[in-house]
């Protein structure tokens, strides 16, 4: 999971909507069909690319890897 940090995020999400999706079927989460539309919506959208977002800010790219202050990374030969 190390490795692939967004693709953890979008587990999450859908694990977070899926507990919703079973607490109102149970009755525990009361709310009409116009709500629950709306909070998948923005469980299953808006969460994901805000997780990717900022996971995305916090992971080096393979393409031009840099530290926290900026210096290329490369390996000493």
């Amino acid at each position: 999971m190390k490795r692939e940090p967004v693709l953890t995020a979008a587990s999450i999400a859908a694990l977070v909507g899926a507990g919703i999706a079973f607490a109102r079927l149970m009755g525990w989460i009361p709310m009409n069909d116009d709500q629950y539309a709306a909070l998948m919506i923005f469980v299953g959208l808006l969460v994901p690319i805000l997780w990717a977002y900022w996971i995305r800010g916090r992971v080096t790219p393979m393409s031009d890897p840099r530290d926290n202050d900026g210096t290329p990374l490369v390996r000493s030969r």
